[in-house]
């Protein structure tokens, strides 16, 4: 479990002791405010202060690293444990398709990632490139609320476009890593995820917001390795299995652009 969580950095992680269907609330507040009341006044006590809630569901999918089988050679001539090493290892492999399923799956059967989920604040002109300008549109459409938490998301490809950019002044976007913080452009900080799509027509390759309002489910916070111990006996070989029951959901309050937690930079569809 360790191995694969680790690999999901990006999002809150939430664990549950069952995997039945997990509805989550959503709430956009962020038109209102509170109020200065004077002495002996009283407070405002109408409907305009309610919280309109929403929701969204939150399942548990079953992920598996398929069955590796280890001769039995091997396991008893291994100077290391075999088992934990294995572990570690089927471990990487949910990560590996669980990150992918959390940034692009299209929901339904499998979760939604957060591509999917995430709105368009912004469309550059081209089909392969952004510009400097496009990239400040799309931090100025993003609420002012969540600036503060903010971060980019892109792939390690978009990252090599992206350092080539200056700006208006001919100086590079990007603020290398001078003292262990990690680099960031335009300021904020960056998460790389290499499951996010490329620059490429009708496809989003840059996000932008907190990504905090991404859920991942866990059911019991565990990754199980199973070792069958006799099923492939009449090849001297053992077996082994690792599962997770997980599904991700970004809680968008689906009221529109202008409150969305995390934004996106499409690229033009070329029609």
């Amino acid at each position: 479990a360790d191995t694969a969580v680790s690999m999901l950095p990006w999002a809150e992680i939430i664990t549950t002791e069952s995997g039945n269907d997990l509805p989550m609330p959503t709430n956009d507040d962020t038109g209102n405010t509170g109020e200065i009341i004077g002495e002996n006044s009283a407070h405002t006590d109408d409907a305009s202060g309610d919280l309109v809630f929403g929701s969204k569901t939150l399942k548990s999918f079953m992920y598996s690293s398929k069955v590796v089988r280890v001769p039995i050679q091997l396991i008893q001539d291994s100077a290391f444990n075999i088992e934990s090493y294995l572990g570690n290892k089927l471990g990487e492999r949910l990560g590996r398709k669980s990150n992918a399923d959390f940034t692009t799956g299209a929901g339904t059967t499998l979760p939604f990632g957060i591509v999917t989920d995430a709105r368009t604040g912004k469309t550059a002109t081209a089909t392969t490139a952004i510009t400097y300008g496009e990239l400040i549109d799309l931090m100025e459409t993003l609420d002012a609320s969540y600036h503060g938490t903010a971060k980019w998301m892109f792939s390690q490809t978009t990252r090599g476009a992206l350092k080539k950019l200056v700006d208006d002044n001919s100086r590079p976007l990007f603020d290398y890593d001078a003292q262990g913080m990690g680099d960031t452009l335009l300021g904020k900080p960056i998460q790389l995820n290499n499951s996010m799509p490329a620059m490429t027509a009708d496809l989003k390759p840059i996000l932008f917001g907190d990504f905090s309002y991404y859920k991942i489910r866990i059911v019991r916070n565990s990754t199980f390795l199973v070792r069958f111990g006799e099923k492939y006996m009449n090849q001297a070989q053992v077996g082994f299995l690792a599962f997770s029951r997980m599904d991700g959901r970004l809680l968008d309050p689906s009221s529109g652009v202008s409150s969305a937690p995390v934004l996106a930079l499409a690229m033009d569809d070329g029609v």
